[in-house]
């Protein structure tokens, strides 16, 4: 009997101190496109998710995957495992907005220098990106022209600048539509994790001379980006982590994009993931209301 007592006494202090344990860990879920994922980082360089969970003492499930948009993260939700880590989570953040909005500029910029080549040298928004980050490929300069003349306007060629053509409202509209239809579900799945969205910087924001046009048309598209944001999230009691303000305040880029070797790619250098996981790490540690 002693010793069925003593067995019993023994499970209890188990289950009690598993049940603290348990209590104890907490669950970052980390959602969205190639910023969370950590893209353009060199080895050793730490993401964002990774720096907020090591501060924090979360248990970190990262589920981003580069190149992401909204309705990629909408069809995540159909997975039972992503619903799974919903379910467990107790901190999710999510970037993305910025893949569904550029979409839009590829094509357009397509658009704009498939008039002007022959049909075998057309190009697919899809390959944009690619050209105009590989100093090697003869259609780089031709393309970066084009780009210049989509962000900047021509009047003789019938080319209105990219933020008056009236393609982004649509494509911000539906967007939104997408990022609302996201946040309901995660908040339906539980009810009390803690939904952290991040607006949007821009990448160009040190781009002069020539690619003046760039910049203030990133940063028009950025703005706007994130204003809609800010709104969507609040109106659905999610929380906004300031990345738009934070990279516009800065004085050094945060990004690897680099006027000078024509660096294109927009996404934050290992500074940039710092300056976004304070923006995250401010978020958490206020008080939720």
């Amino acid at each position: 009997m002693k010793k069925l007592i003593s067995f019993v006494i023994l499970l209890a202090v188990l289950c009690a101190a598993f049940g603290a344990s348990a209590e104890e860990e907490k669950f970052y879920l980390a959602l969205g496109d190639s910023i969370t994922t950590g893209y353009g980082l060199k080895e050793g360089e730490k993401s964002f998710p990774q720096i907020v969970a090591e501060k924090n003492g979360y248990t970190l499930i990262n589920r981003a995957i580069n190149g992401n948009t909204a309705p990629g993260i909408s069809m995540q939700l159909s997975d039972p495992e992503v619903l799974i880590d919903i379910l467990n989570a107790d901190i999710i953040t999510i970037t993305c907005g910025g893949n569904d909005l550029m979409a839009v500029l590829y094509q357009y910029v397509a658009d704009v220098y498939n008039a002007s080549v022959p049909e075998d040298q057309k190009i697919q928004p899809a390959d944009f990106l690619s050209v105009m980050t590989n100093p090697s490929d003869p259609r780089q300069q031709m393309i970066m022209l084009a780009a210049q003349t989509a962000l900047n306007g021509n009047e003789e060629m019938g080319v209105v600048p990219f933020i008056m053509s009236g393609k982004i409202e649509p494509a911000l509209q539906e967007y939104l539509k997408t990022l609302s239809s996201i946040l309901v579900s995660i908040r339906t799945f539980n009810s009390d994790v803690r939904i952290i969205v991040a607006t949007q910087y821009n990448p160009y924001k040190f781009f002069t001379g020539d690619y003046q046009g760039m910049a203030g048309s990133m940063e028009a598209g950025a703005q706007a980006l994130s204003m809609a944001i800010s709104e969507c999230v609040t109106l659905l009691n999610c929380e906004t982590a300031g990345v738009y303000e934070a990279f516009a305040a800065s004085e050094i880029n945060l990004c690897n994009a680099d006027m000078t070797t024509m660096n294109l790619d927009f996404h934050p250098n290992a500074k940039g993931h710092e300056v976004i996981a304070e923006c995250v790490l401010k978020v958490l540690a206020s008080a939720k209301e």
